[in-house]
């Protein structure tokens, strides 16, 4: 093998785990600010109330402990299709879309309304769609879509990688 070789084989190599390590970071960020949220928002409410969607399509029910709001769930005629727990500074939100059977349909985290990390698509036996990274509502870096097998069919690069170091901080 010649150098030049070498030192291509090396780059390449050298890169693949950045972004293994990267991705890991993202991974670890979601999974983390995940379980805080849920355990920030694990209250029994001591007041709820409903509201409809401005479309009327979605009967919203709010919990809420001590006046402040922690989860809040959505029904479309009586079915639950929509979850949202919510941290103590209200900041964070973890949304996840539920399937008739009641697994989660999508997940993601929202900072201040805006989308942050890891967004996962699965259908409704639990097989992983799509997933990716977005950092204030846009796509970034690679996302991969799956088949039915759960191997990745399709992946498309969106560039602008952001280090988890950017990423809001839940309290």
């Amino acid at each position: 093998m010649n150098k030049i070789t070498g030192l291509i084989l090396l780059t390449f190599f050298l890169t693949s785990c950045d972004l293994t390590t990267e991705e890991n970071k993202h991974i670890k960020w979601f999974d983390q600010t995940k379980n805080e949220i849920l355990n920030q928002s694990n209250l029994t409410a001591d007041s709820t109330f409903v509201t409809l969607s401005d479309d009327s399509v979605i009967t919203w029910t709010h919990n809420l402990f001590k006046g402040q709001e922690f989860s809040k769930e959505g029904k479309i005629k009586e079915k639950l299709r929509i979850k949202s727990y919510f941290s103590k500074s209200a900041d964070f939100e973890l949304r996840q879309e539920i399937c008739d059977n009641g697994l989660v349909a999508f997940e993601g985290i929202l900072f201040k309304d805006k989308f942050y990390g890891l967004s996962k698509w699965k259908d409704c036996q639990d097989r992983i769609q799509m997933e990716g990274i977005r950092f204030e509502d846009e796509k970034v870096g690679i996302w991969k879509i799956y088949n039915d097998k759960g191997q990745v069919n399709e992946e498309t690069d969106y560039g602008h990688y952001k280090s988890v170091d950017l990423f809001p901080k839940i309290k």
